[in-house]
C-alpha cells in the first residue's frame, strides 16, 4: 500500500466540519499527512499534535472516529508501526467520547482488526507488543482472543508475553484461572518476571483468591516498577499499589488482612526501591481501610529513620511517548 493509497480518500471528508478538542479538525489532515514524513522531527510533531486533537487526554472526538483509519493504514504499510499502533489502542481505551455517536471511536478502531491483527506476527518486538495491546483495547474477543492464543504459543519476548496475557484477561477475564495454573501454581517453565507479575494482576482483575502463593511471588518481584516500565497500561503502573487497591476493593475481611500482610512483608523488604513501593501502598490502605494506621503504624514507624523509604519519589511508568496526554 503507497501514501497514494493510504490517503486516497482523505481531502474527500468534510473535516472542517467535524470536531476535535480545539475545534474545527480542519488541521488533521496535514497531521496524517506529516505521519509519514522522510523528515522524523516533522512526523514527531505531527504526532505530538495529533494526540493532542484527539486524543486530548485520553478524550476522543467526532473526528478521532474518521481518522482512525489512516495511521492503521500506515501501521500496515510499515510507516512508524509501533507508534501508530499505541495511537490506535489509545483511541480504543477511552472512556470517554465527546461525540454525538457514542462507541464510533473504538468501533472504528475495530473495523481496523484486519490491518492490526497481522502485527501480531510481526519480526519487531516494539511491534507485535503494540499490536497486542491495541487489539485486546477494542474488546473485541471474538476477533482477538484466536491471534493472542496463538501469539501465547509461540512468543518468546517477556513483554510481549505480558501484554498478551494482559490482553486475553481483559477480554475474557473467566479465562485468569488458566494463566494463573500455567505461570503461577503449575507451569512446566518458570515465566520471567514481567509474565509473572501480568498474572498477579490478572489474579486481581478477576477477583481469584489472593493466596500464599500470590502473596510470596509478588514479594519476590519487588521492586515491580521497573518489570511495567516498557507496558502500556498506565493503571497498573505501580504494581503493588494495583494490588493493594484491586483488594480493598473486594471489602471482605480476608482480603483486608492480605493487603496488610503484604504492605507489611513490602515494608520490611531489603530493597530501598521495593520499601518505597510498600509505602505507596500504605498510604492508600490507610485513606481507604480504617483497620490499616493500626495495622501498619509499626514497620512504617521503623522506616523513619530511612528517607529514602520513607519519603519515596511516586514515579509513574510513561508509555513510550511521554506526550501522549498533552495537557494544554
Amino acid at each position: 500500500m503507497d501514501l497514494a493509497q493510504i490517503f486516497a480518500d482523505l481531502d474527500a471528508q468534510p473535516w472542517a466540519d467535524r470536531e476535535h478538542a480545539y475545534g474545527s479538525a480542519d488541521d488533521v489532515p496535514g497531521q496524517l499527512r506529516a505521519l509519514a514524513s522522510d523528515d522524523a522531527e516533522e512526523a514527531e510533531e505531527a504526532l505530538y499534535e495529533l494526540y493532542g486533537n484527539i486524543v486530548h487526554q485520553g478524550s476522543v472526538y467526532e473526528a478521532t472516529a474518521h481518522a482512525v483509519p489512516y495511521p492503521a493504514r500506515l501501521a500496515a504499510a510499515g510507516i512508524r508501526p509501533a507508534d501508530m499502533l499505541v495511537l490506535l489502542g489509545c483511541v480504543a481505551e477511552s472512556e470517554d467520547e465527546r461525540s454525538d455517536t457514542p462507541g464510533a471511536c473504538r468501533a472504528a478502531v475495530t473495523a481496523q482488526l484486519p490491518l492490526i491483527l497481522p502485527l501480531i506476527e510481526s519480526a519487531d518486538t516494539s511491534v507485535r507488543q503494540a499490536a497486542v495491546w491495541a487489539a485486546a483495547r477494542t474488546g473485541a474477543a471474538e476477533q482477538v482472543l484466536p491471534g493472542l492464543r496463538r501469539c501465547w504459543e509461540g512468543e518468546l519476548d517477556p513483554l510481549v508475553r505480558a501484554e498478551v496475557l494482559a490482553g486475553s484477561v481483559w477480554l475474557d477475564p473467566a479465562g485468569a484461572g488458566e494463566f494463573e495454573t500455567a505461570v503461577l501454581v503449575g507451569g512446566q517453565v518458570e515465566e520471567a518476571a514481567p509474565v509473572r507479575l501480568a498474572a498477579l494482576l490478572a489474579c486481581v482483575d478477576a477477583d481469584l483468591a489472593w493466596t500464599p502463593v500470590h502473596h510470596d511471588a509478588l514479594i519476590t518481584l519487588l521492586p515491580a516498577g521497573p518489570l511495567v516500565a516498557g507496558r502500556f497500561d498506565m493503571e497498573q503502573s505501580e504494581p503493588l499499589r494495583y494490588v493493594v487497591e484491586g483488594l480493598l476493593d473486594r471489602d471482605t475481611d480476608e482480603a483486608r488482612e492480605a493487603v496488610f500482610s503484604l504492605v507489611d512483608a513490602g515494608l520490611r523488604h531489603p530493597d530501598a526501591d521495593a520499601r518505597a513501593e510498600a509505602v505507596a501502598g500504605a498510604e492508600h490502605a490507610c485513606d481507604v481501610s480504617r483497620a490499616a494506621p493500626d495495622r501498619l503504624a509499626g514497620p512504617l514507624a521503623a522506616l523513619l529513620g530511612d528517607p529514602v523509604s520513607a519519603s519515596p519519589a511516586r514515579t509513574r511508568t510513561p508509555r513510550p511517548k511521554s506526550w501522549m496526554f498533552r495537557t494544554s
